[in-house]
């Protein structure tokens, strides 16, 4: 799944929370929610059995039915914890993003994101403008291990041409209610190029 998002300059007068397109909870509580399960039934069938041990209440028929759910949880055991550890890195690249975002105090407007699919290894592009109305595109990426990085790209045709494929028609709103001209011919100054790491 990803996420994508461009304002209009209405929405932008009340300011913009990127950070949000990374909230991961609900994927981790699905996570959560099916180790709780699982050792819920891992505790049921644990009591089942040692009642099953009492004098007067041992029944062939609950044996049998410890023995299926005890190897059904033991062959449902790797999935449910690599669903957690899965979470857990999504959640740490999350968090390595929104750090760097926090610290990237760029100064420019940003008006619009594309946040890649929820995996460990985690892509953020912002579109933001400056006051000249001139585009550029921060490509915020975090990969499990390492440090979080940036990269600017400040092409006026590879950031508008990027703003058009991606949001088309609301790219070309926001491009007219803010006077921002069309990309120019390939030929056009190939602005400056920078990245930075999450210390």
């Amino acid at each position: 799944m990803s996420r994508t998002g461009i304002l209009s300059t209405l929405e932008l007068a009340k300011g913009v929370n990127i950070t949000s397109a990374l909230d991961l909870r609900y994927a981790s509580r699905r996570a959560r929610r099916k180790a709780r399960w699982h050792l819920a039934l891992m505790f049921g069938t644990s009591a089942l059995t040692a009642a099953n041990f009492l004098p007067g209440l041992q029944s062939s028929l609950l044996w049998a039915a410890c023995a299926i759910v005890a190897l059904l949880l033991a062959r449902t055991f790797p999935a449910v914890r690599a669903s957690l550890l899965h979470a857990r890195a999504v959640r740490a690249s999350a968090l390595r993003l929104q750090a760097l975002l926090h610290q990237d105090a760029h100064g420019e407007q940003a008006f619009a994101y594309k946040l890649s699919a929820f995996q460990p290894r985690m892509k953020l592009r912002v579109a933001v403008i400056g006051k000249d109305n001139r585009v550029s595109i921060r490509t915020y990426r975090a990969v499990p291990g390492e440090q979080a990085w940036l990269k600017v790209e400040g092409r006026q045709v590879y950031a508008k041409a990027w703003l058009e494929k991606v949001f088309g028609e609301k790219w070309r709103g926001l491009a007219a209610e803010r006077g921002i001209p069309a990309h120019r011919a390939k030929g056009f100054a190939q602005g400056s190029l920078g990245t930075a790491r999450l210390q």
